[in-house]
C-alpha cells in the first residue's frame, strides 16, 4: 500500500497539459514529464494562450508564464518564453537566441532577462 507521501513524489514531476484535437475541436488531458519541456510559450499579446513545447509537439496548458518561470529549473527569459534551463544546449549571441540539446527550436532573450541570467547564458557554448 503506498501512503499519500509517496503518491505525490511520483507525480511531482509530471504536469498536466492538454493536447488540442482540430478534427473534433476538443482537448484531451495528458501527463507529460517535466523534464521532455523544452520551454512554455504564448503567442498571444494577452499571454492567455500557453503551450508547452517540447520535442515532438506543443500542449495547451492552464497556467501563467508568472507562475511556471516559479517551477524549479525554468527561467523566463522573455516576456513570450519560460525555459527547461536543463534543456538549453547553447546561445546565439547574434540574435540573443537559445538552442536546446534535442530539438532545432531557438528562444529569445531579452536584454532585461539576459542580465538576470548572465551567468548561467555566459555558461553554455556559444553558437556560431
Amino acid at each position: 500500500m503506498i501512503d499519500s507521501d509517496q503518491r505525490e513524489v511520483e507525480y511531482i514531476d509530471r504536469l498536466l497539459v492538454f493536447k488540442w484535437d482540430s478534427k473534433t475541436n476538443e482537448t484531451q488531458p495528458k501527463l507529460i514529464k517535466m523534464s521532455d519541456i523544452l520551454f512554455f510559450s504564448t503567442d498571444d499579446i494577452n499571454g492567455t494562450t500557453i503551450f508547452a513545447v517540447t520535442n515532438n509537439d506543443e500542449y495547451l496548458i492552464r497556467s501563467s508564464l508568472k507562475e511556471l518561470s516559479q517551477l524549479p529549473g525554468f527561467y523566463k527569459t522573455d516576456r513570450s518564453y519560460v525555459v527547461n534551463w536543463s534543456q538549453a544546449s547553447s546561445f546565439d549571441p547574434k540574435w540573443n537566441q537559445l538552442m536546446f540539446k534535442s530539438s532545432d527550436k531557438k528562444v529569445n532573450v531579452a536584454g532585461s532577462y539576459f542580465r538576470t541570467l548572465k551567468s548561467k547564458i555566459l555558461a553554455l557554448p556559444r553558437h556560431i
